[in-house]
């Protein structure tokens, strides 16, 4: 290990202690260390909390806050609560305000250690979760732990990038000066263009985002941690994080004397623990802790390490591959299915086959839901045979009736994983599943006609394939009738316009004509074509006077009355054709009426005249 690594990682422990003005978070960080250091680098969380607890005890009457959520964790463990009740009793009884920077404190020495990415995952919410639940606890905990981590192994040439890259590991979180579910979420922003935005308090985000602002608007340690410090008053939730912080990036080296002067202040406070002889040899015991540290190989804890929030669906999965494996479904997928799964499943229970019942596990239709729902994050951290496993005992499980999925079962994407990752039993696997699994949806996603018809797989996807090519083959035939009907419609179009530029002509001659015309000669010559009226130009008619009207002859009024009634109108301005039959129909029924009128008159002159004879 290069000496750069050692001085940065003797830094950060030394820079923690130097921030630290009131002692709790130094020692549960010196606890924590040495555990690991007692365990040979193994990470064992019931010793971590049993020393914990001893601090939590000494400090009723040493004096040292190790802050409320923990004071009141650490209250109630004493009592004989386990640590996991003890955390979530304070979490829900104080309406979930736990997400404070004591964590991000006590977890500095993991940062120190040469932990793989997905071990400071875990870790890190071992650690958080011993006193506070709160996931933002937590998350602001593995921020500074991962930088810290990066600072002291790559070093600080780029810093603003380091703490760019792991600050942006979480976007939307809690605003304000305290966290609770109903607040109404919004981007946090770990980055502050003045000192006014910041608060002193100890919410996680807003200590982490406090000390970011004075380690980048400083060129030392001391000028960060004094700015710091001015800031934070008597609260010591910021300067202990940007020594922590600021001595990963500067080293022990750049840690002046006057920094670590107050530890002779808390000499009381560390002595019956660690035990020193001088303030020398406490500085010197910090020194030696972080060295041994950074040297430590740590050893891997059992089991698999996943990322934050697939924990829990992890558990529920392994349980489900455990039974699985501990059965005989492994080897079932060999033999051929015909007679569906009830038939089936009698004949190998004839047989003598372990055919787990998954009911044993316990799991809710809604546990198995969420396994279901989550398959696309966590399918890719699974090996090629756990896959396997997997996807028989979910089958299993559904036909068993433990819950049901069907157009939203994601079995099919285990498939896919499965597939690109290569399975020398994938085409077994998939044939049992097609023919075996009561959802039609397994194990292609999709369901219809052709997955009734078909017996396997293979002969499934050829007539998809061949459906395929019929609907391609349907949409070209409609294309190429489509374009066939345009062009057509196009012919049909040129020609027309031009049987209508020559009508124009031919009616343009026509209308020519009859404007020479008398009124009687050019209705006349209307009533005898054999196009409608409106085909003439209706200026021939709109000015014609009532004299005008009254003057045309008799059977030329009764011929074009009727061709104008025999013939609709198109819509138009005025509708001056049906006017002219209105007219001429008032004309016509005014001549009746004067002729009905003469002949009376006529008929009573002859009766007077007659009577007068007799007379």
């Amino acid at each position: 290990m290069s000496s750069d690594v050692i001085n940065r990682s003797v830094g950060c422990l030394v820079g923690l202690a130097a921030g630290d003005r009131n002692g709790g978070s130094l020692r549960m960080a010196l606890s924590l260390t040495d555990s690991i250091i007692k365990n040979k680098g193994e990470f064992n969380i019931n010793d971590i909390g049993k020393r914990y607890l001893f601090n939590w005890c000494d400090s009723l009457n040493k004096g040292y806050d190790l802050g409320w959520t923990s004071g009141k964790v650490f209250g109630l463990v004493s009592s004989g609560v386990p640590f996991s009740v003890a955390s979530m009793m304070v979490h829900n009884n104080s309406d979930q305000l736990t997400a404070g920077i004591e964590p991000a404190h006590r977890a500095i020495p993991l940062a120190i250690m040469p932990y793989r990415l997905n071990d400071i995952n875990y870790i890190v919410k071992k650690e958080s979760q011993l006193t506070h639940i709160h996931h933002l606890a937590s998350d602001v905990s593995e921020i500074v732990v991962r930088i810290c981590n990066s600072l002291i192994n790559e070093g600080a040439e780029d810093y603003n990038r380091t703490v760019k890259h792991f600050t942006s590991k979480i976007e939307t979180i809690h605003s304000g000066s305290c966290c609770t579910p109903d607040e109404e979420k919004t981007t946090y922003p770990y980055k502050a263009s003045s000192i006014g935005e910041l608060s002193n308090g100890g919410y996680a985000p807003s200590a982490l985002k406090a000390a970011l602002y004075f380690l980048k608007n400083a060129d030392t340690f001391e000028e960060a941690l004094n700015d710091s410090i001015e800031f934070a008053g008597a609260d010591n939730y910021c300067p202990a994080l940007v020594g922590a912080i600021g001595g990963a990036r500067w080293g022990a080296d750049a840690i002046p004397n006057s920094c670590t002067e107050h530890l002779e202040k808390l000499f009381n406070k560390i002595k019956p623990y660690h035990n020193p002889k001088s303030l020398d040899n406490l500085v010197d015991v910090i020194k030696e802790r972080a060295e041994t540290l950074a040297a430590l190989k740590p050893k891997r804890i059992a089991g698999k390490y996943y990322p934050i929030g697939l924990w829990k669906v992890m558990e529920k999965v392994h349980q489900i591959i455990k039974l699985t494996n501990n059965s005989d479904l492994h080897s079932i997928t060999k033999i051929k299915v015909d007679k569906g799964y009830k038939a089936h499943k009698s004949i190998l229970l004839e047989k003598g086959f372990n055919i787990p019942e998954f009911s044993v596990l316990g799991f809710s239709n809604q546990e198995y839901q969420y396994i279901n729902h989550n398959i696309n994050y966590y399918a890719k951290l699974l090996t090629r045979d756990e896959t396997f496993s997997l996807i028989t005992g979910l089958i299993e499980a559904e036909n068993q009736e433990l819950y049901g999925t069907g157009s939203t079962s994601s079995i099919h994407i285990l498939f896919d994983h499965l597939k690109k990752r290569g399975h020398d039993r994938y085409d077994e696997l998939e044939d049992w599943a097609f023919n075996y699994a009561h959802n039609d949806y397994v194990p292609t996603g999709s369901s219809g006609r052709r997955r009734t018809e078909a017996r396997s797989v293979s002969e499934y996807y050829e007539m998809r394939v061949a459906d395929q090519k019929d609907i391609e083959k349907s949409r070209k035939d409609k294309e190429r009738k489509l374009k066939e009907q345009k062009r057509e419609n196009v012919v049909k179009q040129i020609q027309m316009r031009k049987k209508q530029a020559k009508n124009s002509k031919a009616r343009s001659a026509e209308v020519a004509h009859l404007k020479k015309l008398t009124l009687t000669e050019m209705l006349t010559v209307i009533v005898r074509s054999d196009k409608p009226p409106y085909y003439f130009p209706s200026s021939l008619i709109e000015n014609l006077t009532d004299e005008e009207v009254d003057g045309i002859r008799f059977d030329i009024q009764n011929l074009i009355n009727e061709r104008i009634k025999r013939f609709k109108e198109p819509r138009g301005k005025g509708y001056p054709w049906k006017n002219l039959s209105q007219r001429i129909t008032s004309s016509l029924k005014n001549k009746f009426e004067q002729e009905y009128e003469s002949r009376l008159s006529s008929v009573k002159m002859k009766f007077r005249y007659w009577g007068f004879k007799r007379g």
